[in-house]
């Protein structure tokens, strides 16, 4: 995953992005579907989604500075954020995975 955020220099590192940006649109599918798959009465589903969206509102609002901030701090150079942009990506996808098999168990 991480290969997708950092500087790739070879044709392994851009063979492995491109490979990867296919599945960026889970992103934004896979929460819904999660959250639906979940739900055992569907009349509070659209309470759950605004559960699930509201966090990821804050996140979209508070991550372009923050990762401005990071860029200028180390003169201009991208590397940090795109690595805290794949370690936040990877631990919002463990938790919905946690998520998901408690709700199993």
């Amino acid at each position: 995953m991480f290969c997708d955020f950092v500087e790739a220099w070879a044709i392994a590192g851009h063979s492995c992005h491109s490979e990867l940006h296919v599945f960026s649109g889970a992103l934004i599918s896979l929460p819904l579907t999660a959250v639906a798959s979940m739900t055992e009465d569907l009349s509070s589903l659209g309470d759950r989604l605004s559960v699930v969206f509201m966090p990821m509102s804050f996140s979209s609002l508070i991550g372009s500075p923050v990762t401005g901030a990071i860029v200028k701090s180390l003169n201009d150079t991208y590397g940090d954020a795109r690595i805290r942009s794949g370690t936040v990506i990877i631990a919002g996808a463990v938790l919905m995975t946690l998520t998901r098999m408690l709700k199993v168990h």
